[in-house]
């Protein structure tokens, strides 16, 4: 097989929020760990880890980093990083729980500072040359980012805080790698002959006074910069839905919706299509995702290659499950933290 198969790096737990139930799916029993440490071996990761939950009824729950993508598509820019670029573990055991709070002590609370690795003249420098991009014409959007470090491990109190109200949370832990993906955006969705995507773009911040959270809440709905960053996200997601099947329709079920979230109101909307297609081709189809990357997706891509001072590994990739019945879940790879027990570090 393509893929490597390392026995030492495991996973003793996984935790996936089910959106539709309002609780938490607990994983656990590892039975394998499938790893992709080269852009040749992502694809076989992804069939296999398919294969191995349809045929033997085990639970496929892991991540696709950001990276990853050149796998997919060559025209993206390969790059090396120090974590594998796909990794799945497979479990045996599924119980759904309604909190979290016995899954940990309030012992595991703790406050660790999270530091900047980049200075705001450079963030600034930076925002000023992606400006000066737009206005060219060369890119229409870019979604830019930075890097922050903890001296320290995360770990389950550091989720469960994270994680409240957030429909597409996933958290592993092992004794490599610990993952907390507090994230409200979904990748894509797989079930019952559909495959839909709800991209995210428009923000505007909460307000403790009712009336005026609500105006926040109007204002974000009818804004004409937000509703253009979405409406250019939401005909990216549509396009490459469509490369799924030329005969298959795609729809957008929701333009505009605004959600409600504890620090701010977010703008979705909601896409799908009609069709049955595998994992590896949908992320092939879909990956990275549109609402991470900008506008043109490969002009988007080379810029941020040449902006960011480092790789985004995990961060705005993908983390989810494949369960045995077909049903797939991914989310976007957004606010989410991840620790190194090697290094004793923390980015996010």
């Amino acid at each position: 097989t393509a893929y490597k198969l390392i026995a030492d790096i495991m996973f003793d737990r996984a935790i996936v929020r089910n959106a539709n139930t309002d609780s938490w799916l607990v994983y656990e029993h590892c039975q394998d760990a499938l790893v992709a440490a080269e852009h040749s071996a992502v694809l076989s990761v992804l069939n296999e880890a398919e294969e191995r939950s349809r045929r033997d009824g085990l639970y496929a729950v892991g991540y696709v980093a950001y990276e990853a993508s050149h796998a997919f598509d060559n025209k993206f820019p390969k790059r090396n990083i120090d974590v594998p670029l796909a990794c799945f573990a497979l479990f045996a055991a599924e119980t759904s729980i309604k909190s979290l709070t016995d899954l940990y002590s309030p012992d595991d609370q703790r406050n660790a500072k999270w530091h900047l690795l980049e200075s705001r003249e450079s963030f600034e420098s930076k925002v000023d040359s992606i400006k000066s991009m737009i206005e060219s014409g060369e890119v229409y959007q870019i979604n830019l980012t930075s890097r922050m470090s903890n001296e320290g491990q995360v770990n389950l109190a550091d989720f469960a805080r994270w994680s409240q109200d957030m429909p597409h949370a996933v958290y592993m832990s092992g004794p490599d790698v610990t993952v907390c993906s507090a994230s409200p955006e979904l990748f894509f969705e797989r079930g019952d002959g559909v495959v839909w995507s709800k991209p995210m773009k428009g923000t505007v911040g909460r307000n403790p006074e009712a009336i005026a959270d609500k105006a926040n809440a109007d204002w974000l709905q009818t804004s004409a910069k937000n509703r253009a960053e979405n409406v250019m996200i939401t005909d990216m997601v549509r396009n490459d839905l469509a490369r799924l099947s030329s005969a298959g329709k795609v729809s957008v079920d929701e333009l505009f919706g605004v959600e409600r979230y504890p620090s701010v109101w977010q703008m979705t909307s909601t896409v799908k299509t009609e069709v049955s297609a595998s994992i590896a081709d949908i992320f092939t189809a879909l990956f990275p995702a549109a609402s991470i990357t900008g506008a043109p997706k490969h002009a988007a891509v080379d810029v941020i290659d040449g902006l960011e001072d480092s790789p985004r590994e995990l961060y705005t990739g993908a983390l989810g499950i494949i369960q045995p019945t077909g049903f797939a879940s991914f989310n976007v790879a957004i606010r989410t933290a991840w620790s190194d027990s090697r290094t004793g570090k923390s980015r996010f």
